[in-house]
């Protein structure tokens, strides 16, 4: 329901993350949020957004409550205070991202940040020989499965004859086979 989502300005490769914790942040502090992520631009809308949900809210407690049968009451309010909040939290994370396209940032597809990587993959590998001096690098099972098919097909493709070509063909084949059924 709250999905994440990532902005990057191509200008100057800063990146703005809205993740799920960004709608409580949202819900709560509003304007503030809006002028802290994405400047000025969207800053009086959010401030007629959070006014609105206020002042509506009050306006239902103060009028409307009272004509709720005793016994609903505190159920009107248990469920209707989330929602304006849901309300006003979206609405809010909606301005930033608005504002942010207008300005020409390139919105990256949502990223899930809940998602364990359970493989990593050393960068400076040959072969499958693992260098000591290899940085870490982190990648989803799928990713890394992908990455290994392109390495060996990118080598059995530079290798130019003979029976290394074979080898490198027969394996960068197996890579990509596995990829395909996982």
């Amino acid at each position: 329901m709250f999905p994440n989502y990532q902005f990057v300005d191509p200008r100057n490769d800063r990146t703005v993350l809205i993740s799920k914790s960004s709608y409580l942040v949202a819900g709560f502090l509003g304007p503030a949020y809006v002028l802290f992520k994405s400047g000025p631009r969207m800053l009086f809308q959010s401030l007629g957004w959070s006014l609105g949900c206020a002042v509506g809210t009050l306006a239902f407690v103060v009028k409307g409550l009272p004509y709720v049968p005793g016994d609903l009451q505190i159920v009107v309010l248990v469920v209707g205070i989330p929602i304006v909040f849901v309300l006003h939290s979206v609405k809010t994370v909606g301005l930033v991202r608005r504002s942010l396209r207008q300005r020409g940032w390139t919105f990256q597809r949502p990223i899930n940040l809940s998602v364990r990587v359970p493989r990593e993959r050393y960068v400076g590998q040959n072969d499958g020989q693992q260098h000591h001096n290899a940085h870490a690098l982190s990648l989803p099972w799928y990713l890394s499965k992908a990455a290994d098919a392109s390495d060996q097909m990118r080598r059995a493709q530079s290798t130019t004859s003979g029976e290394p070509y074979k080898v490198h063909l027969m394996r960068a084949y197996r890579a990509s086979a596995s990829f395909s059924a996982a």
